[in-house]
């Protein structure tokens, strides 16, 4: 019976009573599978180097000792790790399972399905035998669904300092969708894992790959494996050659002239391939005429012979060895190897290309051959972000799922990852939001691009959304459908920075202090969320009243209003929906007690200039005369707070939030 061990290896220089930070470890359960059947698994070192697993109902490390193994496995004494999800706490005041988790170095987080995994401690307390995934019979843990992320988590100093590493990986398989978020001080926030449940990722993976990497899927379990995993890429399988046409390029190309190639924080390297295919390497810096010359002292990173097609997909033999240079010879295999995977070397152009830019995204995997496994998890819809540990070099060029912080305040895994849980819109409802070009919004973050029109554009991979300025309390966001529908579903897409409350109002004109709000959400925890409405209506608004994170705004990726696609009625023609903007209007002084100077030209005619609370009611009106660029606005009746200032002009609005002060 094969064994796998895995040993834990953790070097520190800290006293043991470092170790005795915690956090709150949130276990989010995003599948349809019931907590019930879910299993989490907490197994790393502790800063003796000793194996620990974490009590999920206490959070109380215990040590990974052979003494554990005292369940009859399949052929020897094993141990249980894991934890029923049920059995975790509940926090009261999140409403989320919540293990108190202390510090744990090359740890890992498992979860399983209906059964909970078995283990095997090392005799030293120091490693344990990681589960295999296997239908042999006599193999432990033998058809179990599982999957897992990994965590570094300890004090870095005496000052109290702590630092996290938190990662999904896809390096060896993927097994089922995932996903990790990552609290910090200061409002800090990032996440990561698939966007898409478990089937749509097996479907995309097939609509997405060659056919000579759709045999990485396995469709009776929905596993997808790594492909030298997989039988056809091993030795005497039919694509055991994959690559080796690409690497026989690269060497033979590189022995006629110098890769200059640039990894930005890792430096600029130059090198030419000798006779017996050794690949040495130099790193460079800029001259002052602007050339590359080697520099001072001399770094050398050194490839002993052209790797196989295994040893470039996986970074390994000749492409993660020291050979005499120490760090500086594997930093050199991994950009090579991540290049090759990429296809980023280039063997087309005969003459020199001068400096060839190993980060540069838009250049990866453009040209076959090229690790499409790797690439797949990479595909916008599919990682949040589009990063994924898609192979073991995956972190070159900030494309990995690594997420990091000193002093973390929280983390949490969902599995089942970042999908959508709850059931779809009625099969007769359409998205009547989705690219509606009148979109609007209160305000948008100060020197951003995240404006009101990249929360209705399909896009919610993490690059795309709607954020509010940092400072006003109440925001909305409102999309204008073209004609008034019958209404039966809003969907929001919430970054960290969500609504706790908000209300969801529907109109079939732009008054909206007549506004009906069909719902009130309190007390909502972000995420993507499903609200039914009943309601008829041209106009949809999501009114935010109370931020999750207080020093930031409002962030949403995705604002959908489902509907029956037939209208009611049309209520006015999309044309004729002014457009929002800033163009050349100044307000000033702003924030202001008395009066405002608002520089806008009125060319014909007359404008008029209205002030709105933060729910839409219109509490001041003036019009502007024509032939007048500077106008002034007497704001001392209103009472302090914020206001939206919109001027109505040939045909479109332009609008400012103001800020009224006592």
């Amino acid at each position: 019976m094969k064994k796998i061990y895995q040993i834990i290896l953790f070097i520190t220089t800290c006293s043991t009573n470092l170790w005795s930070q915690s956090m709150p470890f949130e276990v989010k359960n995003n599948s349809p599978f019931p907590d019930s059947e879910i299993y989490v698994g907490i197994i790393g070192s502790n800063a003796n180097g000793l194996c620990v697993y974490v009590d999920g109902k206490t959070g109380k490390q215990e040590i990974g000792s052979p003494d554990k193994n005292t369940i009859m496995g399949k052929v020897e004494l094993v141990a249980n790790f894991c934890t029923k999800l049920t059995d975790i706490p509940i926090n009261p005041t999140t409403k989320q399972r919540t293990i108190t988790l202390k510090g744990i170095g090359s740890a890992r987080v498992f979860f399983s399905v209906k059964k909970p995994l078995y283990t095997r401690f090392n005799p030293d307390s120091k490693g344990y035998r990681g589960p295999e995934v296997s239908t042999n019979p006599l193999i432990d843990n033998a058809g179990v669904l599982f999957e897992f992320v990994e965590l570094n988590y300890g004090l870095i100093n005496s000052n109290n300092d702590s630092q996290i590493f938190f990662n999904t990986t896809r390096v060896d398989a993927y097994n089922y969708a995932i996903g990790i978020e990552l609290f910090g001080k200061g409002g800090f926030y990032k996440r990561a894992g698939e966007l898409i449940g478990h089937q749509q990722i097996q479907q995309k993976f097939l609509e997405n790959v060659p056919p000579i990497f759709q045999k990485c899927l396995n469709r009776a379990t929905g596993r997808i494996l790594y492909p030298t995993s997989v039988e056809a890429f091993k030795p005497g399988g039919e694509n055991e050659n994959y690559f080796k046409s690409y690497i026989n390029a690269i060497w033979e190309t590189y022995k006629k002239k110098d890769l200059l190639f640039d990894v930005k924080d890792g430096g600029v390297w130059r090198g030419r391939v000798a006779a017996n295919d050794v690949w040495k390497f130099t790193k460079q810096v800029k001259s002052a005429n602007g050339t590359y010359v080697a520099a001072t002292p001399l770094v050398y990173g050194i490839i002993m012979k052209r790797p196989n097609v295994d040893e470039a997909l996986n970074g390994k033999g000749v492409l993660g060895s020291i050979n005499g240079n120490g760090p500086n010879d594997l930093d050199v295999q991994k950009h090579i190897s991540a290049a090759i995977n990429r296809h980023l070397i280039d063997v087309d152009s005969e003459n020199y290309l001068g400096l060839q830019d190993f980060t540069d995204v838009s250049k990866f995997y453009l040209k076959q051959p090229y690790n499409a496994y790797a690439r797949f998890w990479h595909l916008p819809g599919i990682s949040f972000n589009r990063k994924s540990y898609g192979f073991p070099y995956d972190d070159t060029a900030d494309q990995s799922s690594t997420l990091a912080t000193v002093n973390p305040t929280k983390i949490s895994v969902s599995f089942g990852g970042f999908a959508q849980k709850t059931a779809p819109p009625p099969p007769t409802s359409v998205n009547l939001a989705l690219k509606k070009p009148n979109i609007y919004a209160s305000s948008i973050e100060v020197g951003s691009a995240y404006g009101a029109v990249k929360a209705n554009d399909g896009i919610d991979d993490g690059a795309s959304r709607w954020s509010s300025d940092f400072t006003g309390t109440q925001e909305w966001i409102y999309v204008n459908l073209g004609n008034s529908y019958k209404l039966n579903q809003v969907v929001l897409k919430w970054e960290a920075a969500y609504a706790v409350n908000y209300d969801i109002q529907v109109s079939n004109d732009l008054n909206w202090s007549a506004a009906k709000t069909v719902k009130s959400v309190v007390n909502s925890t972000g995420g993507i969320e499903n609200i039914p409405i009943t309601a008829t209506g041209q106009f949809v608004r999501i009114l935010c009243n109370k931020k999750a994170l207080p020093a930031f705004g409002y962030s949403l990726f995705e604002l959908e209003v489902y509907g029956n696609p037939s209208p009611t009625a049309r209520t006015s023609s999309e044309s004729e929906e002014p457009q929002y903007g800033e163009d050349n209007l100044n307000v000033y002084p702003n924030p202001s007690n008395d009066f405002l100077k608002v520089n806008f030209p009125i060319q014909e005619g007359s404008s008029e200039l209205t002030i709105n609370d933060m729910t839409g009611k219109v509490v001041m009106t003036q019009n502007l005369e024509s032939g007048k660029e500077e106008h002034t606005v007497d704001v001392r009746t209103l009472k302090g707070g914020t206001y939206i200032l919109l001027i109505r002009t040939e045909g479109k609005h332009l609008s400012r939030k103001i800020i009224k002060f006592d």
